[in-house]
């Protein structure tokens, strides 16, 4: 089951189209997830993939998949990295940065909208969304849009194809080691 999760909800970053992906993962059986965990970050990790839980909670987790490599060139983007600092990120370790993500997440009422840094969303729209909260944008689709409304529905047109195309893949019979870009 957790392979058709990562397929599902993980297709952008598995193909190289996003920096990562977040999804709620309803896992009943830790060590079943544990297990799944180290077997797919054994199987993506030459191929520039990382996965990991970042959250739980009774009955589900947040998984986290992500390329290291394209995380650490966005969380340098000055508008990113400016945002991020100023809060208490480690913007300069990937590894560290996640682990600062998830330690928000634990502990905040709200979810951090500072996540849409590490998922590959353009900084002017994070910062757009967190500034007007979720209100006033110019359109949405996978985020919410503050800037360049052209570049973005062109982006949420390959991250559904993708999606649509990797699904149907998958169901035929293509593996997540197949179906995943190396970087």
């Amino acid at each position: 089951m957790f392979e058709q999760y990562l397929v599902r909800y993980g297709a952008p970053t598995l193909a190289g189209l996003k920096t990562a992906s977040l999804f709620r993962y309803p896992a009943e059986n830790r060590e079943e997830l544990t297990s799944s965990l180290e077997q797919y970050n054994a199987l993506l990790f030459e191929k520039g993939v990382r996965i990991q839980c970042i959250c739980s909670c009774p009955g589900k987790v947040l998984i986290y998949v992500y390329r290291p490599v394209r995380l650490a060139a966005d969380l340098s983007h000055p508008v990113a990295r400016e945002h991020l600092e100023r809060i208490g990120y480690p913007c300069d370790d990937p590894a560290r940065a996640v682990e600062a993500l998830s330690e928000r997440v634990r502990r905040s009422a709200d979810f951090p909208h500072e996540v849409g840094f590490f998922l590959g969303y353009p900084a002017e729209d994070v910062v757009g969304f967190i500034r007007y909260g979720g209100g006033r944008s110019k359109c949405s689709g996978c985020w919410q849009v503050y800037h360049d409304v052209e570049s973005a529905q062109r982006q949420f047109e390959r991250i559904h194809k993708c999606i649509r195309v990797y699904c149907r893949c998958y169901d035929s019979g293509s593996t997540v080691s197949r179906l995943t870009v190396a970087s």
